[in-house]
């Protein structure tokens, strides 16, 4: 992740952010009911990192809750 600052004073030169995250839901038991492998990406440096992790969160937690993406 870019720092705020770095990304006030270079714009889109200062590169871009990602967050990567794999996800495992398991029973009780220890049995895996679902994983999911999870990458979101700020790949032309527009926004703010607060917006990129907000939107990975929505991603875990719509997988979590059965929300199917679209």
């Amino acid at each position: 992740m870019c720092h705020g600052a770095a990304r006030a004073l270079a714009g889109i030169m200062a590169g871009f952010d990602s967050i990567k995250s794999q996800v495992t839901i398991v029973d009780g038991s220890g049995a895996v009911l679902g994983r999911i492998d999870i990458n979101s990406t700020n790949a032309t440096g527009w926004g703010t990192s607060r917006g990129l992790i907000e939107g990975h969160a929505k991603e875990i937690v719509d997988f979590a809750t059965g929300v199917e993406a679209g």
